[in-house]
């Protein structure tokens, strides 16, 4: 199995991030088999040579793009909540981020979703599986957490996240069915802050209805 690398924390982040911009919008649009390294450094109008001394690989770049996109659910509570806080604010807090994330980087999310499935390459599908878990351990002892507390009833936690997730990715990665479904003209009404908004309430009032002991 090939070991992925974290290629962020290198010096010349500039010109990688260039690069990135490039390889993320044609990896959303061709998948990982639809793109070469020839095209992508045409695209991003850069001598091949730069993108194999920077990543090394096409893989290396995937994982790279993959990488700097994912925020874990714990990062989002340290940050929002270094004295702590209620189970109640942290859920609907993580809700709102969640939607936000989601829908700001669908093409991304879209990316996961299909590798994720495709099983094809299995280090890539590793690191991202390992990134996936570490999130839903986070997210599920956040529900853990207000069982605990009293804040939410017993439930089954990974359940409880299925709930959250399942609507989102439905949501994200089936626009055409979305526009359809919400009576929109077009795709990108579909993610417009009035929807968005509706989606937050939603996945708030579903939570609060589920967990409210």
């Amino acid at each position: 199995m090939k070991k992925t690398i974290s290629i962020l924390n290198d010096p010349g982040f500039e010109k990688k991030d260039q690069i990135l911009d490039v390889a993320e919008a044609l990896f959303s649009k061709h998948g990982f088999d639809g793109v070469s390294i020839r095209s992508l450094a045409k695209q991003a109008n850069i001598n091949i040579a730069m993108v194999s001394y920077y990543f090394g690989s096409k893989e290396n770049l995937y994982i790279a793009v993959i990488e700097r996109k994912m925020v874990t659910i714990r990062q989002y509570l340290t940050e929002a909540f270094p004295n702590g806080g209620n189970a109640w604010d942290k859920l609907y807090y993580i809700i709102d981020r969640y939607v936000d994330r989601m829908v700001d980087n669908r093409s991304f999310m879209n990316i996961v979703f299909t590798e994720v499935a495709s099983e094809n390459r299995e280090h890539i599908v590793d690191f991202l599986s390992k990134r996936l878990a570490d999130n839903q351990e986070a997210f599920g002892g956040l529900i853990v957490e207000g069982i605990k507390s009293g804040h939410f009833r017993e439930v089954d936690p990974q359940l409880a996240i299925m709930s959250i997730i399942g609507p989102l990715k439905l949501y994200v990665s089936n626009p055409f069915m979305v526009k359809k479904m919400m009576n929109e003209n077009t795709i990108e009404g579909c993610y417009s802050s009035v929807h968005r908004d509706r989606m937050k309430a939603h996945l708030k009032d579903l939570m609060t209805r589920f967990l409210k002991p």
